[in-house]
């Protein structure tokens, strides 16, 4: 499920964030026309997503149970009330978070054992058969994959204030990848696996991107040859889907980090008004533009749901899931 988001107003002076490259110039979203209106997705802020992708013969797809607190009622597992003495919880028993940081650690611990993203996979048998199956990661294993990212990032250089590029389509790599870069008070970068070599090139200078993430095999090889080579601050390029063991893996230093067990360090909470996202416009009128969206741009978004409906833990419950066509890097 996506739901537009609707701007008001768009701020016509081009401004520079004050933690951002000195030459990049992009639009500033007012976050004053984001109060009312409804927002899935981004990857930590969206209640439910899935994802369909194919290569060859096998088709994959990612799944998201909406199990987001924003809307939904505790496991029964957890004590509403210690929740809320957590500061988890709000008085409607609601997830409590300011920034998409605190979004994904309170939604981590509050729905932990909660089913989030599922990889869907299809093969074709000799038989004629096809086998469907579903492999799950539930919101704490996920909390756990982020903690690894983040010190994964801190490996690559990844500073607060670095701009983090990826080139790839939804998956829970993205998402990873996405709440890694928040917890350091950086800021993502996202483009599409379809653009040309040049508008990679373009945009990943413009930030001034610190880290490249590219989702396959093919995407990384062009990046090597065509994208790193014109942009002098990209300091490490990883492929999402090489396999474990290449050092150009993303599983090799999910991996390495995994063993170290550095848990929550490293963390940089961001601020409400701290860049989240560095989304660049298609570039059909001229060069891509970037537009910022700071945290409390999605937050109020997403907590904007809460008031589309009187009972709001009727209006999406545990057990709904649905379908994102758009991608992550537009939104």
């Amino acid at each position: 499920m996506q739901f537009a988001s609707i701007i008001k107003q768009v701020t016509q002076k081009c401004t520079s964030h004050p933690s951002g490259p000195k030459r990049a110039r992009y639009f500033r979203i007012n976050n004053q026309s984001h109060h009312s209106h409804a927002f899935a997705g981004s990857p930590i802020a969206t209640t439910s997503t899935c994802i369909r992708s194919g290569r060859n013969q096998q088709h994959s797809a990612l799944a998201q149970d909406r199990s987001i607190r924003g809307a939904c009622k505790a496991n029964t597992y957890w004590n509403e009330a210690n929740l809320r003495d957590d500061g988890i919880f709000d008085e409607r028993d609601l997830l409590k978070f300011k920034t998409l940081h605190e979004l994904q650690v309170n939604a981590s611990i509050a729905f932990s054992k909660n089913k989030l993203f599922g990889t869907h996979t299809t093969t074709n048998r000799d038989d004629g058969i096809t086998d469907a199956t579903f492999e799950w990661m539930t919101f704490g294993e996920y909390g756990e994959q982020v903690d690894q990212c983040r010190s994964v990032l801190k490996d690559l250089g990844v500073k607060e204030f670095s701009k983090v590029g990826i080139i790839s389509n939804n998956c829970w790599e993205w998402a990873t990848i996405a709440a890694a870069t928040y917890s350091l008070n950086a800021t993502l970068v996202p483009m599409y696996e379809a653009q040309l070599s040049s508008d990679w090139t373009y945009i990943t200078n413009d930030s001034e991107c610190a880290v490249l993430f590219c989702a396959t095999k093919d995407i990384f090889d062009r990046a090597i040859t065509e994208v790193v080579p014109q942009t002098p601050s990209v300091m490490a390029t990883l492929c999402l889907k090489a396999e474990a063991g290449e050092p150009y893996a993303f599983q090799t230093h999910m991996e390495a980090a995994a063993d170290r067990k550095e848990g929550k360090k490293h963390v940089i909470a961001p601020s409400p008004d701290d860049l989240a996202n560095l989304i660049y416009t298609s570039g059909t009128t001229g060069k891509p533009k970037g537009v910022e969206l700071i945290h409390s741009n999605t937050v109020s978004n997403v907590t904007g749901v809460r008031e589309m409906a009187e009972d709001v833990h009727d209006f999406i419950r545990q057990s709904d899931r649905s379908l994102a066509f758009l991608p992550w890097a537009h939104s």
